[in-house]
This record gives structure tokens, C-alpha cells and sequence, in this order.
């Protein structure tokens, strides 16, 4: 298979240690982002004032 070309199957299996390390990456992700939509308000607050 091609490497550019995009696959998806609903029936792969993965290892629960990749599903694990995918999960704790998209965890902290979401943390990132809501760490930065914080910042984000505080500093239109602070522009504002």
C-alpha cells in the first residue's frame, strides 16, 4: 500500500498499549487547548481593561 494514501477500517485491531499511549496523548491535548482557551480569555480581559 501506498504510504500517501489514507486507510481507515473499522475492523483494525491495536494493542492495548498503543490504544493506551493514543489515549494518553489525546488527553493531554485536550488539556493543552483548554489551557491555551484560558490564556486566551484572560488576556482579551486584560486587553479590554
Amino acid at each position: 500500500m501506498d504510504s500517501r494514501v489514507k486507510f481507515f477500517s473499522k475492523n483494525v485491531a491495536i494493542s492495548k498499549k498503543d490504544f493506551n499511549e493514543n489515549c494518553d496523548k489525546l488527553n493531554y491535548q485536550r488539556k493543552l487547548i483548554r489551557d491555551i482557551e484560558r490564556k486566551h480569555k484572560e488576556w482579551a480581559n486584560n486587553i479590554d481593561n
